[in-house]
């Protein structure tokens, strides 16, 4: 059985519009890591109602 994890509605934002940090880390790898992590199989993602509205008005 995998480990099930909830990553905030910023993950995906960091990840979907490459963002960077106040000292231009890139964040956008970091959230690409974590879900790319996902897609191997190394562990679910939970999403919640709340945090796919708020991807969907940031989005738009």
């Amino acid at each position: 059985m995998t480990s099930k994890i909830y990553l905030d509605t910023n993950i995906y934002l960091d990840y979907l519009l490459d963002r960077k940090n106040r000292f231009r880390k890139d964040l956008g790898s970091i959230a690409f890591s974590i879900i790319n992590r996902s897609f191997l199989c190394e562990f679910e993602i939970v999403l919640s109602d709340w945090c796919f509205q708020e991807l969907v008005k940031q989005m738009v």
